[in-house]
């Protein structure tokens, strides 16, 4: 699983980012094998009322990945996901293996202007 216990704590911990203008990406997860990012900004687990535990976890971040049509967006877009949705994504070719990209150190402004690169 590419979600560390690490990464999820950080995560949460940046939870109700929204006040900020341009947060920090926590986490960039790529196709290993072609196109489709995702810029995670913070996290949640998606059971109402519990700060931790056993609820799914979700994240919420910019991408170009469409992961309810399985396609590769030509827009960035801002979007929450099922952590579980990155182990079990599929496009119309198969199964797509996701990585974290260890060497982004970044805002959501940086993370724009890669996808529109």
């Amino acid at each position: 699983m590419i979600f560390t216990e690490e990464i999820i704590n950080k995560l949460f911990e940046a939870f109700n980012s929204e006040n900020e203008q341009d947060p920090k990406v926590i986490v960039k997860i790529k196709n290993v094998a072609g196109p489709g990012v995702f810029y995670a900004i913070e996290g949640w687990y998606e059971r109402s009322g519990v700060d931790t535990g056993t609820g799914k976890f979700a994240v919420y971040g910019v991408t170009n990945i469409d992961f309810s049509a399985g396609t590769i967006l030509s827009e960035p877009t801002k979007t929450s996901v099922n952590i579980e949705d990155f182990e079990t994504f599929n496009i119309p070719f198969g199964r797509v293996l996701f990585d974290i990209d260890s060497k982004f150190d970044g805002r959501v402004s940086d993370a724009i202007n890669e996808l529109n690169a």
